[in-house]
């Protein structure tokens, strides 16, 4: 029975580690992303690559390099000033939030352990009746 609770609790796990490997992208949070008339009128002002190109198209959210879940790869932007860059605008007063991979982990290992604690102590009264 103790192999039916460590598989229980590892499953969630495995699940947490394919949804990372297929969803999960390093990003760059922007708090709020600006228009195209807005990035014309920064090249304009004199904005330099050197300052960096996230703060061309937003307003970021620190720290800059997290590792998101993201379902819908149309929310990302990839800007052509850097192709390695990858942003994600978030609309915080529209109700939005981020998945970060961080918090996923959490979330199934708190699982993994709830399962596993389950499955232990439905298992743990027909242990108790065959050792009788």
């Amino acid at each position: 029975m103790r192999r039916y609770a460590i598989a229980a609790g590892l499953l969630p796990l495995a699940v947490a580690g394919v949804v990372d490997l297929l969803f999960g992208v390093e990003v760059t949070i922007l708090a709020r992303m600006r228009s195209p008339a807005e990035r014309a009128e920064w090249r304009s002002a004199g904005w330099d690559s050197r300052d960096g190109v996230a703060e061309l198209y937003g307003i970021v959210e620190p720290p800059p390099g997290l590792r998101a879940v993201v379902f819908d790869s149309d929310r990302l932007v990839r800007p052509p000033e850097d192709e390695a860059l990858v942003l994600l605008p978030v609309d915080r007063l529209a109700g939005e939030n981020v998945l970060l991979a961080r918090a996923w982990w959490f979330r199934a290992a708190l699982v993994g352990a709830v399962l596993a604690c389950v499955v232990a102590l439905a298992a743990w009264p027909r242990r108790r009746r065959a050792s009788s």
